[in-house]
């Protein structure tokens, strides 16, 4: 027998073409990146929930552990970073005489200056510059004078390339480069405390990134459109597509299944 489908309801607001292409051009330009970088943070924000496991008591299990849950903090950070950058208008690729996305950036400025005065932004300005979206020479030598006598040098090896991570990378350019950064943090709790306020600021952040983003759907199409509506429709999907946030996690190993292989 079938399982029963899960069901879920989407709102959808639709725009047709020549909606869209009635609004101006730099507001379809501040509607679309918004759009695209609100999907790609809330989407790697949501596998970074799923990613933690409890710990095992084994170093090896443990190192991959942390190693999956900070790459995709890292990764969910530098695209929160980006997007602090979209909003400053004195950069060269975001100028506009568009008065309506100037007063949306500014304002989202002016509601980001407490968050860019925490350590937080500071925590993710460098990884992004160094540890998450660029590999770089000088970075790598910067970081080795604070790489720990403690810290984990090793190369995992696994006969399937998914489940190969390498711990002495995460040692020399991310934990080295905190331990750059807070010369204080010397014991584990002071590294966790750090990490906590890391977490805690692109929390923060995305509250903010998301209600950025609905001033520009407010602003750029829902008030030039006030008639029209969002329609929420049912949809009917397998089960595995839903899972309660506390049920499921992203595994850490990962197997061919072994009846594709003929074993």
């Amino acid at each position: 027998m079938n399982a029963p489908k899960a069901i879920e309801y989407v709102a959808e607001y639709r725009l047709t073409w020549s909606e869209f292409n009635s609004i101006p051009e730099d507001q379809r330009a501040a509607l679309s990146v918004t759009a695209y970088a609100v999907s790609e943070i809330n989407t790697v924000a949501r596998l970074y929930m799923l990613s933690w496991h409890e710990t095992e008591n084994n170093e090896v299990v443990d190192q991959l552990i942390y190693l999956q849950s900070n790459v995709l903090l890292r990764m969910f950070s530098a695209k929160v970073f980006e997007f602090s950058q979209l909003v400053n208008l004195k950069d060269k690729k975001n100028k506009t005489s568009d008065p309506v996305v100037a007063e949306i950036f500014k304002k989202a400025e002016e509601r980001f200056a407490a968050l860019r005065d925490r350590a937080g932004y500071k925590y993710s300005e460098y990884m992004r510059h160094e540890a998450s979206s660029h590999y770089r020479l000088k970075p790598a030598r910067d970081n080795l004078k604070n790489v720990s006598e403690r810290a984990r040098l090793s190369l995992y090896e696994h006969r399937s390339k998914a489940n190969t991570a390498h711990p002495l990378g995460e040692e020399t350019m991310f934990v080295a480069r905190l331990n750059r950064a807070e010369k204080q943090a010397i014991s584990m709790k002071d590294k966790l405390e750090i990490h906590r306020e890391w977490f805690q600021w692109n929390v923060d952040a995305i509250d903010w990134v998301n209600e950025t983003f609905d001033a520009v759907v407010q602003k750029t199409v829902k008030d030039r459109f006030p008639k029209k509506r969002s329609r929420k429709t049912p949809h009917w999907i397998e089960p595995q597509l839903v899972a309660e946030h506390e049920d499921l996690r992203i595994p850490v190993f990962i197997r061919a299944n072994s009846r594709s292989e003929g074993r």
